[in-house]
């Protein structure tokens, strides 16, 4: 029996997998070197993610720079103001040169000096402007923006009287615009009745938009047809029947406030008044009697 040596074994090649009897004993394996190729491998994304954090880096720097430089600008521009605000106020004596104050001089006896007489006129001009402008805003209506146009139309007397020498007047409010306020217009628009400038409505009513804004005035002078007349007083507890009351008006009313004259002496109105019927409205005064 022949000694038998064990084979000997020869790997060739990194990446073939196949065996070949040479014939002597031995047999060829081939391996792959998947360690080599892996490494090699590994070694390339190394490089890579290398690379890609060289280009972040990079990019990081370039924005950090380009905000730095934005906001460097401002700052510096708002530096720049700061001083050049600061600087004449660091030198109070030049701000001080730079007022001119005006200086009296006292005139001599002989001869009045030009500079006072000039700064006289001055000063007489600016009084006159000063009047002239108190006068302008004074002259200013009371309606303020509202259109100029806005006026009473004429007014118009109540069918009765609300009292002695008393009557009702109204009128309507003309031009005014939609979206104004009406109470407001009403208030501030003036109107003249018998002569007299009234500045206001006794009161104002509105029936806006389609019967508009009416004012109401209670006048108590020049209404001669109100004023309503005693006849003859008697002397007994001092009654006497008021006489022109027209139909429809209250007599009543105009006997409480007409005045009368009972012994020289002028009285505002009755103690009080009482309706006799077809005898008519009376009015009767408690007055003091020394022979009672």
């Amino acid at each position: 029996m022949s000694d038998s040596s064990p084979p000997a074994y020869t790997f060739h090649g990194p990446n073939t997998s196949h065996s070949k009897d040479n014939g002597s004993g031995s047999r060829t394996y081939h391996v792959p070197n998947y360690a080599t190729s892996y490494a090699s491998d590994k070694s390339k994304l190394i490089s890579v993610k290398f690379v890609e954090d060289k280009e972040l880096s990079r990019a990081v720097i370039v924005v950090v720079s380009v905000f730095l430089l934005f906001a460097a600008v401002p700052l510096c521009m708002t530096t720049l103001r700061s001083s050049q605000v600061v600087v004449p106020l660091a030198n109070p004596s030049r701000s001080s040169e730079s007022t001119v104050h005006p200086v009296l001089e006292w005139p001599t006896s002989e001869e009045p000096t030009n500079k006072n007489k000039k700064l006289q006129a001055v000063r007489t001009e600016e009084e006159h402007s000063d009047i002239s402008s108190s006068r302008a805003t004074s002259s200013i209506p009371r309606n303020g923006g509202r259109s100029r146009d806005i006026h009473w139309d004429s007014p118009q007397p109540g069918a009765r009287c609300l009292g002695f020498g008393t009557r009702e007047y109204t009128a309507r409010l003309k031009n005014l615009p939609f979206f104004s306020n009406w109470e407001e217009a009403c208030k501030e628009t003036a109107i003249e009745i018998h002569g007299v400038l009234i500045a206001q409505p006794t009161r104002c009513e509105s029936k806006w938009p389609m019967g508009g804004v009416t004012g109401h005035w209670i006048v108590d002078y020049q209404e001669d047809r109100c004023l309503a007349r005693w006849g003859k007083i008697t002397n007994k507890r001092f009654s006497s029947r008021l006489l022109d009351v027209r139909n429809g008006e209250d007599g009543l009313i105009i006997c409480g406030t007409a005045p009368a004259l009972i012994d020289g002496a002028e009285k505002p109105g009755p103690t009080f008044c009482e309706s006799r019927g077809l005898w008519g409205i009376y009015g009767v005064w408690d007055v003091d009697d020394q022979a009672c």
